[in-house]
């Protein structure tokens, strides 16, 4: 089972993607001691024991907060970067308080932990609407700006939002990424380049995470429920998509 976690709250704000660093820890110790193992991403099938963690959008209170949070229980971990958005603020913020990308310092901080660095696209733009200019640049643009400023291999990729179709997931595999990852809690065409994940909110729990490995009723109606955040977080995808046209016009 793969794991996706996106921000890291310390207090209330409006919004279900993010959570406190302590529910992160609470969640972890429980699966791991109901048997499942801590893996690398990209060896982790949607079913078993293994247990993997990614994270996506970079932000640097994730860095802070997870990266020894994640070592220290034998995980490595990837964190999935917007290249454009490095070290600046959160565009799609919704919550009043303006998060903070990961500097590359931060990134390279979180490297030599142990983890890994992963592409979430240059712009974290729903890909499905964009040129084939921007399409290349969003996926081998993002991943030649992550490997030259970190010195590390970036070889496995995030769709942002979500979000992808045929043609998008071509030009994936074609920018030479070995995998890429998706917002949905089941398997789908095209394996390794849409390896499905368990995306975790605040309205989880240890028990209804583990129930998405499951093949009961239960484990069904919370794959259901992932899939219901999925759907609406594309509201976010048209607000930004809505940004960067006023962006655009105004150039």
């Amino acid at each position: 089972m793969i794991l996706c976690y996106h921000g890291v709250r310390a207090s209330f704000e409006p919004g279900i993607s993010s959570i406190p660093a302590s529910r992160l820890s609470c969640q972890l110790d429980y699966l791991l001691a109901s048997g499942f193992r801590a893996a690398d991403p990209y060896a982790a099938g949607a079913s078993g024991p293994d247990l993997a963690v990614t994270l996506d959008d970079a932000y640097s209170s994730q860095v802070e907060s997870w990266g020894e949070l994640l070592a220290s229980r034998g995980f490595r971990a990837t964190l999935f970067v917007p290249a454009a958005f490095v070290g600046a603020p959160v565009g799609w913020d919704y919550t009043g308080r303006r998060r903070q990308h990961a500097s590359w310092s931060q990134l390279s901080d979180w490297c030599r932990q142990g983890h890994a660095i992963g592409s979430h696209g240059m712009r974290h733009c729903d890909l499905r609407s964009q040129s084939d200019l921007d399409l290349s640049m969003e996926t081998s643009g993002s991943r030649k700006l992550l490997e030259d400023r970190l010195g590390v291999e970036v070889k496995h990729f995030s769709y942002p939002f979500g979000r992808f179709d045929e043609r998008v997931v071509d030009r994936v595999r074609e920018a030479g990424y070995a995998q890429a990852f998706t917002a949905w809690p089941h398997g789908v065409a095209d394996l390794p380049w849409t390896r499905p994940r368990v995306v975790v909110s605040m309205l989880d729990t240890p028990l209804s995470i583990e129930a998405r490995a499951q093949a009961s009723m239960w484990g069904r109606v919370e794959r259901g429920k992932q899939r219901i955040i999925t759907f609406w977080s594309g509201g976010t995808a048209l607000r930004q998509a809505w940004f960067q046209t006023m962006e655009k016009a105004a150039a």
